[in-house]
């Protein structure tokens, strides 16, 4: 019963902990449109094209972090199927029984601490989009000086 009472809390911390939220820029108050210049303008979408690649990390360890989670579910299911033939007073198997378990809390644990660094990225990457916002949302820009960048950018070596 002990073992039960363990999966369940195992379950629910890690559900818990799971609750990453998307990260979501909030929208800036509407303001006048103002004009950058070629160096701003470059700014914001230097800072824009940085976000590609940071979105697409934090969806592969979101990714990674539900296949953990489902996989320590299923883990726990079978551990909790075992823990009813384990007390049966065979010592060899609540030995091997005792040491699956601590195997499996330790997987626990290095999921708990994977989703708090995916949670921390997270917020990381939401306050540079929320900057971003501030700074880039609602500018105007020379047609020239976006046509300049681009041209700068597919110029330079990769």
């Amino acid at each position: 019963m002990q073992s039960k009472t363990f999966f369940s809390l195992a379950a629910v911390l890690l559900v818990s902990t799971f609750a990453v939220h998307e990260a979501q820029a909030q929208a800036a108050p509407a303001k006048e449109p103002r004009l950058v210049n070629r160096d701003e303008l470059r700014a914001c979408m230097n800072t824009e094209a940085g976000f590609a690649p940071t979105r697409s990390k934090l969806d592969a360890q979101r990714t990674a972090n539900s296949a953990e989670v489902a996989a320590i579910r299923a883990e726990s299911a079978e551990l909790a199927k075992e823990a009813e033939t384990a007390n049966e007073g065979d010592d060899r198997k609540q030995r091997a029984f005792k040491r699956k378990v601590e195997a499996h809390n330790a997987r626990v644990q290095a999921s708990n601490a994977a989703l708090q660094a995916t949670r921390t990225e997270l917020e990381a990457f939401a306050k540079t989009a929320t900057a971003y916002n501030e700074q880039c949302a609602g500018i105007t820009f020379r047609t020239e000086d976006k046509e300049a960048i681009l041209k700068e950018r597919a110029a330079a070596p990769k």
